[in-house]
């Protein structure tokens, strides 16, 4: 990689973390309109590290986190060390983020959760591989595999799984 182009991707994630506390707002605002449990990923940043975390937005403004475990490329992001588990009516969830599939030992279920939530932005030239990938992982898990409504890079909607 380019050093010019290692410094516009620090740039880029300099930019999307500063915007951290307003995507919670914008979050908690659907969360509240909606009465719905909003889950969605952005770049945190914390002593000059960055995280790629994911919320999960309770309507009453409340919201929990979780910091991608399984990183891609080393460096590009911090690890985050624990798991979460979260209730919304009545179903135990475990979310993870995108690469985090990979690894099943990180997301076995041992009767610990219902349903496992990956967040990933799947380019539409990967969405074939990804499906067999989740399929496996869920088996594993133990979890049910929902039909997901996924939006890839090029912003069209897909519906996957089964």
């Amino acid at each position: 990689m380019k050093k010019r182009d290692a410094q516009e991707k620090a740039d880029t994630k300099d930019i999307v973390s500063q915007q951290y506390l307003n995507i919670i707002e914008k979050m908690q605002q659907w969360a509240r309109q909606t009465n719905a449990l909003i889950v969605g990923s952005t770049i945190y940043k914390e002593d000059n590290l960055y995280f790629n975390r994911l919320l999960a937005v309770y309507p009453d403004g409340t919201y929990q986190i979780y910091d991608k475990h399984n990183c891609f490329k080393k460096g590009c992001f911090s690890p985050g060390k624990e798991r979460l588990i979260f209730s919304w009516k009545g179903f135990r969830f475990s979310p993870y983020i995108c690469y985090d599939l990979r690894f099943p030992e990180w997301s076995k279920n041992q009767n610990e959760y219902d349903i496992a939530i990956y967040i990933a932005n799947w380019p539409e030239s990967r969405q074939r591989l990804g499906q067999p990938v989740r399929r496996a992982c869920n088996r594993e898990s133990s979890a049910y595999h929902c039909r997901e409504l996924c939006r890839n890079r090029s912003g069209r909607y897909y519906l996957s799984g089964r």
